[in-house]
């Protein structure tokens, strides 16, 4: 079995994180500020290889759990960019990449989540 990784991000909402949020403006109307919210920021990596590059650009070792915790200053954003780019299931992926920036700015924490 390969692995399947992905990136996931846990903070606060704030009202002014909605444009940088997947869901439409609607699905966040009743959230009150403040609450713990989980965002995935990359669907999960088809494969160990794909996998292994997002580790890479995100400077993490992949079944190392203890460097899983990363933040966006350490991130290669363009292998970052290269490595979704290649991936049929993200659609946008320089918005993936630009999400980074406003999340952390608002308390979000980032983490690499391998399976398998």
């Amino acid at each position: 079995m390969g692995m399947n990784a992905r990136i996931v991000a846990v903070g606060p909402f704030t009202a002014v994180l909605v444009p940088h949020l997947p869901r439409p403006r609607q699905a966040y109307a009743q959230l009150r500020e403040g609450a713990m919210i989980v965002e995935v920021i990359a669907p999960a990596a088809s494969g160990s290889t794909a996998s292994r590059a997002i580790a890479e650009a995100l400077g993490v070792d992949p079944w190392d759990f203890s460097t899983h915790a990363f933040s966006p200053e350490r991130v290669d954003r363009e292998k970052l960019l290269r490595t979704l780019s290649a991936w049929a299931s993200v659609r946008e992926p320089a918005v993936v990449v630009a999400r980074l920036d406003p999340l952390w700015a608002a308390g979000f924490h980032f983490f690499f989540r391998p399976e398998g």
